[in-house]
Parts: structure tokens; C-alpha cells; sequence
């Protein structure tokens, strides 16, 4: 698996944790920070962006079988990390979504 691989399945996950986390954690009765709570927030709009981003360029650095793979299972994964980390699913997600774009940078920069 490359750098880009990785970059993007840490980012579409990370973004889909973002901008799903709000409704999940309402319903749960789980408290959501201030930084989440708004609908139009950068980090919500970059959260879904990247998430977008992500699910686009993963069939171009994926076999299409493993795209579509990765695009059933990822929805999956995101609801289970955020059934473990609860409350602290929020800054996971974050901090993932950065890291996501860095070793993405870090790829095409090298």
C-alpha cells in the first residue's frame, strides 16, 4: 500500500467521522463541541470536502474492486471507531483529517 493509498482511506474516514459525528452523537445524547456543532464551520466544510475529494481520487489509486470495497466498509468503520471512541471521536477525527492531508502533501511534494 503507497503513501497516497493510505493518505486517502485516513482522510475519507477522518471526514466522514466529521461530518457525521454531530447527528450520531445527538441521538446518542453524547455532548458535540463547539467546533462540530455548527453546520457551516470550517472544519465541517473541510470534513466533507476532503471526504469527497477522497471518494473520487480512491478509484483512481484503487482497483475498482477494492474501491468499491472500500467504499462499503468505510461507513462501517466510521460507526464502529466512533461507538469505541464516543466523545472522543471528535478530536480523533480531526487530528486524522490532518494527517491525512500531510502525508497526502508529503506525497506529491517528493
Amino acid at each position: 500500500m503507497t503513501l497516497i493509498q493510505i493518505s486517502l482511506i485516513i482522510t475519507l474516514i477522518s471526514g466522514f467521522l466529521i461530518t457525521t459525528y454531530p447527528v450520531y452523537a445527538m441521538k446518542r445524547g453524547w455532548p458535540v463541541g463547539e467546533i462540530l456543532s455548527n453546520e457551516s464551520g470550517i472544519i465541517r466544510s473541510l470534513g466533507g470536502l476532503f471526504m469527497l475529494a477522497s471518494i473520487v481520487a480512491i478509484f483512481f489509486y484503487f482497483k475498482w474492486t477494492i474501491s468499491s470495497a472500500i467504499l462499503v466498509g468505510f461507513s462501517f468503520i466510521g460507526f464502529f471507531l466512533t461507538s469505541i471512541f464516543k466523545t472522543y471521536t471528535q478530536i480523533i477525527s480531526i487530528i486524522g483529517l490532518f494527517i491525512g492531508i500531510a502525508i497526502g502533501l508529503y506525497y506529491y511534494l517528493s
